[in-house]
């Protein structure tokens, strides 16, 4: 007697293939990531915390942002510091509050990190519109999506 398994539904093929192509290109954007990081002479998650900083001032906002535990951030930012690409503070209003702002040569670092997480030689293959749509398709998965952790 043969059995045979019935082929895969096609909603399950696409998610497949979907899922198995936004792991590429994920994939391809972290290697170029990699890439900016050596030459930089920092670590990736150094050059996420120079690039994240800028709109997550704080060591618990950044720490949201990075998805990892604020004592890893403050981790960062000691190594970050002994470079003189970030410097932190007390907030004045709060004193519990550790606010970062990058140095000159943290800015001058951030902008090459920007360059590199700001850009996709991939969707260069997309037009405007096509850009827009899957954005707003992936915004709309990604609201539906659990937190991190």
């Amino acid at each position: 007697m043969t059995t045979t398994t019935a082929p895969p539904a096609a909603g399950k093929a696409a998610e497949s293939v979907l899922l198995s192509s936004l792991l590429d290109f994920a994939q391809a954007h972290q290697d170029q990531l990699v890439r900016t990081a050596a030459d930089l002479g920092i670590t990736v998650p150094q050059a996420r915390a120079l690039y994240h900083v800028v709109t997550a001032p704080t060591v618990r906002k950044l720490a949201v942002k990075l998805r990892c535990d604020a004592s890893y951030v403050t981790g960062l930012v000691d190594r970050l510091e002994e470079r003189k690409l970030m410097k932190r503070q007390v907030d004045p209003d709060d004193r519990r509050v550790k606010m970062l702002t990058l140095t000159a040569a943290g800015r001058r670092m951030h902008t090459k990190v920007a360059r590199t997480m700001d850009t996709a030689p991939a969707l260069e293959a997309l037009t405007d519109e096509e850009k827009t749509r899957l954005g707003a398709l992936l915004e709309k998965v990604s609201a539906q999506a659990p937190p991190g952790r």
